[in-house]
């Protein structure tokens, strides 16, 4: 049997939403990992502004999930309880999840800027003793080279 057209375009937005969830992931972890050369002012002190940022929002929405006292999404209510768990404490668990992987990842990020920033400050320094210019310190640090 052909399914409604609705469900077709729901199908399609669903689809198209975890395009843009992926997408966008990419891009916001691109801006991070730079595997391209990115600008010049997105030095490595100003990505972990960047990190906290991200972590705020994804710990923001952790805890909506976490403390809501309503489920968002229907779908959890008609699911099976495979686990024995209610809507809302299923919802809760995945709060729950989301808090403890973000902080996890976005920790361990965290130190490794900041491994980063001390390394390219020691580099930017040596060059800067032995008599490099001061943007092409920077940018060697900042590259590794």
């Amino acid at each position: 049997a052909a399914r409604p057209v609705g469900f077709q375009v729901r199908r399609a937005v669903h689809a198209l939403q975890h395009t843009l969830f992926f997408g966008c992931g990419l891009l916001g972890w691109a801006a991070l990992l730079e595997p391209l050369p990115g600008p010049a002012w997105f030095t490595a002190g100003r990505k972990l502004v960047y990190v906290a940022c991200m972590w705020l929002v994804s710990l923001g929405l952790a805890q909506v999930f976490l403390w809501s006292g309503h489920v968002y999404y229907t779908r959890y209510v008609e699911a099976p309880r495979t686990w024995g768990l209610s809507p809302l404490a299923d919802q809760r668990a995945g709060g729950g999840v989301m808090l403890v992987e973000g902080s996890l990842v976005m920790l361990g990020v965290a130190v490794w800027l900041l491994l980063r920033v001390f390394r390219e400050s020691e580099t930017r320094q040596r060059l800067l003793d032995a008599g490099a210019g001061a943007d092409a310190a920077a940018r060697a640090a900042r590259y590794g080279r």
